[in-house]
């Protein structure tokens, strides 16, 4: 089949991930696997034991619905201790839960195929600037490198190797678990390195990022997010936990001097993109059931319905059971479906990873 070409320029995209990306990541490939925080208080609980413990504390460690927040507040009342033990079981428990996953991905993943689509898919009409993440473990660019072959530019200039356009920039602004504290950053694997040693933000309701390399990672974050024309927001609710992202998201979309619009797209759960525009009314968004090919995706899932108050009621319901929906699955399901049976284009790339999953097989 003969690939389809635009003459419109190719519109600049921004992903941010934040926890849910990889949440549903892991989902797609094991459901049994999880690293809400939840399932990170479950792992913490059966790992350590609070015998030494204030047992207030640890009844809040195990139960608090906001990790970050309790972290906060035992810093502020000189709980320091209690803070670091938390920090490192933190750490401990999410990279056991993602260690398998990140040593051996699966050749078809989301992240995969997201990849897949902006580097192989000629047709996409798309040109990818980065990734941002605010996750720590190193799933995503473990997928670059093992199944694409590709090296990150993590902008630390951690060796002496020169940056090509083949590189996928990956912005990881809170640090990540496989860099190891040192300068130049050295890069290895998350499982030997440890918790005092990394290179991250621990968890807090204050990120502590004037300090190099965050200030150099935060500062060109908000450079790509100006030059791009859609950010697309996955995984991520924009808490008061991310209170450090508003700001820059505020001032690239309403003070941006190039006099181009920039589209943030909530690629989520309709509530929370529901909640998102309430906390944030002087921003504009994209939910995800205000997107083309997502609406049309789903007018064949849904032929009952007559309107589009209908259509957009019937996604609400399906997607209200965050047990048995994806968001991101759903999402790149019909995107590529809108490709390949709306705009007929050829989605076959050498690997077959986007062919692949939307076929199903």
């Amino acid at each position: 089949m003969k690939r389809k070409s635009s003459s419109k320029a190719a519109k600049k995209i921004v992903y941010l991930f934040g926890a849910g990306a990889t949440q549903a990541v892991l989902k797609s490939i094991n459901p049994g696997l999880s690293l809400l925080t939840p399932d990170i208080q479950e792992k913490i609980s059966r790992t350590y034991f609070p015998r030494t413990w204030d047992k207030k504390i640890w009844s809040e460690l195990i139960s608090v619905s906001d990790i970050e927040h309790l972290i906060s507040v035992l810093e502020s009342q000189h709980h320091y201790h209690a803070s670091e033990q938390i920090r490192k079981y933190y750490m401990e428990a999410i990279i056991d839960i993602a260690k398998d996953v990140s040593k051996n991905p699966p050749i078809k993943n989301l992240y995969s195929v997201l990849i897949d689509l902006h580097k192989n898919v000629t047709g996409l009409n798309e040109k990818l600037l980065c990734f941002i993440t605010l996750n720590y473990e190193d799933i995503l660019e473990r997928t670059i490198e093992s199944l694409f072959g590709l090296k990150i530019n993590y902008l630390l200039h951690s060796d002496n190797s020169i940056p090509t356009s083949d590189d996928i920039k990956v912005l990881k602004l809170h640090g990540s678990f496989n860099w190891q504290n040192t300068r130049p950053v050295t890069m290895k694997s998350m499982t030997t390195i440890k918790s005092s040693d990394a290179l991250w933000i621990p968890p807090g309701v204050e990120k502590r990022k004037d300090n190099y390399p965050f200030n150099l990672l935060w500062g060109q974050a908000t450079e790509n997010l100006m030059q791009c024309d859609t950010l697309r927001i996955i995984g991520c609710s924009l808490s008061r936990n991310d209170w450090g992202l508003i700001p820059i998201l505020y001032t690239v979309q309403r003070f941006n001097n190039t006099g181009k619009t920039i589209d943030i797209e909530i690629i989520d759960y309709p509530l929370t993109a529901k909640n998102i525009i309430t906390n944030y009314k002087y921003m504009k968004f994209v939910t995800i059931t205000e997107l083309h090919e997502f609406l049309n995706y789903y007018k064949k899932q849904f032929p009952k319905a007559k309107t589009s108050g209908e259509l957009i009621a019937e996604i609400e319901a399906k997607f209200f059971d965050k047990d048995k929906s994806n968001p991101f699955y759903e999402w790149l399901d019909a995107k590529i479906d809108y490709l390949s049976d709306d705009r007929k284009m050829d989605i076959k790339t050498p690997n077959n990873i986007v062919y692949n999953f939307y076929n199903k097989l």
